[in-house]
């Protein structure tokens, strides 16, 4: 899973990303030194839990997607089977098309994890 992060990070726009299980632990990783790993999987698990939270109250499904952009970066959040695919973004990414290139990894960790 390792590699396929690494791999994820060259894609322009891309500043770090993690795998998170859905308790918010972290599977594998490929942050910057100076972001605190378990600090982004708590995060992005609070994230999840309230989306989820908020669709049920909306009769929607658990999401698959979520995204946010700051001034100053942001971030994508994809669900990967029963694990979460957390990309850092970079203050001028695009975020549709990172969603678009990010897909395939999201599905790659899908389909190993239910191996």
């Amino acid at each position: 899973m390792d590699n396929l992060l690494q791999q994820l990070n060259t894609v322009r726009g891309v500043g770090g990303s993690l795998l998170i299980s859905d308790e918010g632990l972290t599977m594998a990783s490929s942050l910057r030194n100076d972001i605190d790993e378990e600090s982004v999987a708590a995060s992005a698990a609070d994230i999840i839990e309230r989306s989820k939270s908020m669709s049920e109250k909306l009769n929607n499904e658990a999401p698959t997607l979520i995204h946010s952009q700051g001034q100053n970066g942001g971030i994508i959040v994809l669900a990967a089977g029963q694990a979460f695919l957390v990309i850092l973004t970079d203050p001028n990414s695009n975020l549709a098309l990172l969603q678009l290139e990010a897909t395939p990894y999201a599905e790659s960790i899908a389909k190993q994890l239910s191996l």
